[in-house]
């Protein structure tokens, strides 16, 4: 559907595949009629359009119309009619939603002899003038000039009709030369015999000003006594000597309407492959990763009445590389007070903020426990490290065992040795600052080879655990198995038991055993090693934790 946006004293229209209209046409006439009526080029409302108005190359031009009724006809370069809309008026409907209190103010309005814009009361401390060069919204703003002594200040130079029951919102662009010049928005709130009641401060700020371009909006509540308002807006405040510029602009005064319970938008249109589409759109001139290019706030009052938002939806560019963008949609929550990510949606899905971020397609990476109606799922498996020896010594785990689980596991996939050799284990209570060794363990090992012949090797005080005797070093003869790790933060002996397959060097077979082994101390481990007797190994040993209590 062809839209025509008023933004002000500014329009933009577009055709039905969301193109500007350029070179269209916009014809204005009295409702309900072909009668021609007038729109104007300033927010004086002193100069006609010519009409129709004849839109530029980017589908705009500047058009103010006065408070009344119009009926709107958008007409395409060729003059086809694309959009029409009867009884349209600035103050009250939805197609001027960016109408502004406040006349000319987004300062292209004129200006008075002394340079200064028209609809406001201008007071010098430096110098105020309208800025044609430097604008953050359409093609002009004010600019406040500051030595040392002030810049200087604008206030509504009419007194702007309010409700006392009724919130508003005060929406600018500002940007300073320097972030220490002190900068001050207010509202003057007067009387039904305008005589002054009370002052609120929006914005006061003398160290942390934006030096590029930036938006600020912030609510205003007028006192139960109060008719009339006017806005000022100081640039680089006279109590403050820092010298320095500043530019204010796109200021937009509104009464904020309340929605009804429902909000319905509805498309009448049978195709399947259309629906209605809400679209936030970032028109960034220097689009970088990591841009946030909008947010869903939901909010509501706390019960010190201030305003809060309690949840959120932001989308987020990844990666801006054409043809390669990434995006992410992250859900926010407040918790004590604070806005925390709770849920981010990438290639995969992290809950919270856990080690390690995105991990890929299909994933969910979670930074805590998961539930199942109230229990906590304990039962899995977690990968915690791999090691891949080659022709090395050990295959250490350090900086890994904890209290974070119950039992560690070890798996051995084709593990070969470079001599015929023993496969063990040993611990560390000093996270593999020492082996312990000596005769601080003890081992008993059963099970029998491809032959038939039972196996059976025990020790009551070892230098380790023996996992496998006399390895073969055989090629594609490589020992697998899988070891438990328990107690080891008991306070009790820390206990093994596995299972391992391999092939015996001396019997020339495989063999297939049942391993027990305990380490005699009731100090905490918190390292674990897989070694050979002798020679160095190959192959790849895992760590894994597993909840099961």
């Amino acid at each position: 559907m062809a839209k025509l946006n008023f933004l002000g004293g500014k329009i933009q229209a577009f055709d039905d595949n969301g193109a500007v209209l350029s070179g269209g046409k916009v014809h204005f006439y009295e409702p309900g009629t072909t009668t021609n009526k007038d729109t104007y080029t300033a927010s004086d409302l002193q100069t006609a359009n010519a009409n129709p108005v004849i839109l530029d190359s980017a589908g705009r031009a500047t058009i103010w119309l006065a408070n009344e009724d119009y009926k709107v006809v958008l007409k395409d370069s060729s003059d086809t009619t694309i959009y029409t809309e009867d009884n349209i008026n600035p103050a009250t409907t939805s197609s001027t939603s960016n109408f502004s209190l406040q006349d000319n103010s987004s300062f292209e309005g004129g200006v008075d002899a002394n340079g200064h814009p028209l609809n406001w009361v201008t007071t010098e401390w430096g110098t105020v003038s309208i800025d044609s060069t430097d604008n953050g919204h359409s093609e002009n703003s004010a600019k406040f000039a500051s030595t040392g002594s002030g810049g200087g200040f604008i206030q509504s130079e009419n007194f702007i009709e309010i409700d006392e029951f009724r919130t508003y919102s005060l929406h600018w662009l500002m940007k300073s030369s320097a972030a220490g010049v002190r900068n001050l928005v207010q509202i003057k709130y007067y009387t039904d015999a305008q005589v002054s009641v009370s002052t609120e401060i929006l914005y006061d700020e003398s160290t942390n000003n934006s030096t590029s371009w930036e938006a600020r909006e912030y609510e205003a509540n007028p006192p139960s006594t109060a008719r009339y308002c006017k806005l000022e807006f100081y640039g680089a405040h006279s109590s403050d000597s820092t010298p320095g510029n500043v530019w204010y602009d796109g200021i937009l005064f509104q009464r904020k309407y309340p929605v009804p319970e429902n909000l319905e938008v509805v498309l009448f249109d049978d195709g399947a492959a259309v629906g209605p589409n809400v679209k936030l759109f970032r028109d960034s001139e220097s689009p970088a990763d990591s841009d946030v290019l909008g947010k869903v706030l939901f909010e509501g009052r706390d019960d010190g009445d201030n305003r809060t938002t309690y949840a959120g939806v932001r989308a987020e560019a990844n990666d801006v590389t054409d043809t390669t963008e990434d995006g992410q949609l992250v859900v926010s929550t407040m918790q004590a007070g604070t806005e925390t990510d709770i849920v981010t949606i990438a290639t995969g899905v992290q809950l919270g903020s856990p080690t390690g971020g995105d991990q890929g397609a299909g994933t969910l990476n979670t930074a805590g426990n998961i539930y199942t109606n109230g229990t906590q799922i304990k039962n899995g498996w977690v990968h915690l490290s791999t090691q891949t020896p080659s022709a090395a010594s050990s295959a250490d785990f350090t900086s890994l065992i904890d209290a974070t689980y119950d039992v560690y596991i070890i798996t051995i996939d084709e593990l070969t040795t470079s001599t015929a050799a023993d496969i063990n284990l040993k611990v560390s209570t000093n996270n593999g600052g020492a082996w312990a060794g000596g005769t601080d363990y003890e081992y008993a090992s059963s099970g029998y080879d491809t032959g038939g012949t039972a196996r059976t090797f025990n020790s009551t005080g070892a230098a380790a655990i023996q996992l496998f005797n006399d390895n073969a070093s055989t090629a594609n003869y490589g020992a697998n198995g899988t070891i438990y790790i328990s107690g080891h933060d008991s306070g009790n002996y820390t206990k093994i038991l596995g299972s391992m397959c391999g092939y015996r060097n001396t019997a020339a077979s495989f063999a297939f055993l049942t391993v027990t082994g305990i380490y005699k101390s009731t100090t905490n481990v918190d390292a674990v090693q897989v070694l050979p007797s002798s020679g160095t190994i190959t192959g790849e040993v895992r760590l894994w934790g597993l909840v099961n209590s």
